[in-house]
């Protein structure tokens, strides 16, 4: 036998793929930090703004008229951003209804689809002294800790499923070694 076939496991293995969920996690929050320093544009922070979107409420107000009528201008004002998200679509059918709840910083308000009974949350935050529109995207999953009632679930069911699997081949090769035993000693 060779040194390899003598181990029982490679202990390496375990390690990298016990770190892997871990490493993906840092690579998310580094990749989101980066693209937090350029999400803003600052003409959209001016005096103006800051006085136009005082509350979560003004927002909410005028995120209902451009929802109505997907202005595409209003939209971009009220995100703040230097490219906007996926284009929001016309629903003239839309109407605010109600503040849902307040976690995280982000104000989540509801709107509300008078036809087809639909609800669609949408989430305002204070950013650099103005209050925004934050579309439901990878920054607002990591700014509100909303991605750690992801991430959490998957990789402990991912860890369980390696350890798992790793104790049966551990088990496997203890268990050749013994019938190896045995077969030698007849």
């Amino acid at each position: 036998m060779t040194e390899n076939n003598n181990k029982l496991i490679n202990w390496r293995w375990i390690a990298v793929l016990t770190i892997l969920p871990v490493l993906i996690g840092v690579l998310y929050i580094a990749g989101v930090e980066i693209y937090e320093n350029y999400r803003y544009d600052n003409g959209y922070f001016s005096a103006e703004y800051a006085e136009l979107y005082d509350t979560p409420g003004a927002v909410a107000r005028s995120l209902e008229a451009a929802l109505q009528s997907a202005d595409t201008n209003l939209i971009a004002e009220l995100n703040g951003m230097r490219a906007n998200s996926r284009p929001l679509e016309s629903n003239p059918n839309l109407i605010l209804t109600i503040l849902l709840e307040v976690k995280s910083d982000y104000y989540h308000y509801l709107y509300f689809d008078m036809d087809t009974f639909k609800r669609y949350p949408h989430y305002i935050k204070e950013v650099d002294n103005r209050w925004v529109h934050v579309p439901g995207d990878i920054y607002y999953f990591y700014d509100s800790g909303e991605w750690m009632t992801v991430y959490t679930p998957i990789a402990i069911i991912y860890w369980v499923l390696v350890y798992a699997v790793f104790l049966g081949l551990l088990f496997y090769r203890l268990t050749g070694r013994a019938r190896a035993r045995i077969i030698d000693q007849t």
